[in-house]
């Protein structure tokens, strides 16, 4: 029987840390991954070669982005799978189409070396994919960069 859904966002925002995912790539680049550091008030930012550091997570209005603080492992959007299930189930919405938010490909474009480049959106869909969309591929549907 087929799967019955009632509600999908098709423009699901999610920031995942980068220190989830840029263990996946080669050793040689690791240096050159972003990296997530914790501000003095507790919350992240991250840093990557040719960007100015981006505080996360960041809120979007009428094109002009504010930084409103706080951690990748709490915030709405942003935590574990588990937690955006539970964010899904009370937002009553059955699956999400997920891509990066602020945190992505923009971003990492100031690695200018496009080897490396490639390796990041890399490991990025991996882990979007083996590690988080996993959980529940019915529920939580990546959209790989490409």
């Amino acid at each position: 029987m087929a799967r019955q859904y009632r509600v999908i966002s098709a423009d699901s925002h999610l920031e995942i840390a980068a220190d989830r995912w840029s263990h996946r790539l080669p050793s040689q680049y690791r240096d050159r991954a972003p990296r997530r550091i914790r501000l003095s008030n507790g919350g992240d930012a991250h840093i990557i070669e040719g960007r100015p550091m981006l505080i996360e997570p960041v809120r979007c209005l009428e094109q002009k982005m504010w930084p409103v603080g706080g951690s990748f492992d709490t915030n709405a959007g942003a935590g574990s799978p588990e937690q955006r299930l539970k964010e899904q189930d009370i937002d009553g919405i059955d699956a999400e189409i997920l891509y990066p938010g602020s945190l992505g490909p923009g971003f990492w474009r100031g690695i200018r070396n496009d080897e490396v480049y490639k390796t990041v959106i890399r490991a990025y869909n991996e882990r979007l994919a083996e590690e988080y969309c996993s959980v529940a591929p019915y529920r939580l549907i990546g959209m790989g960069l490409i």
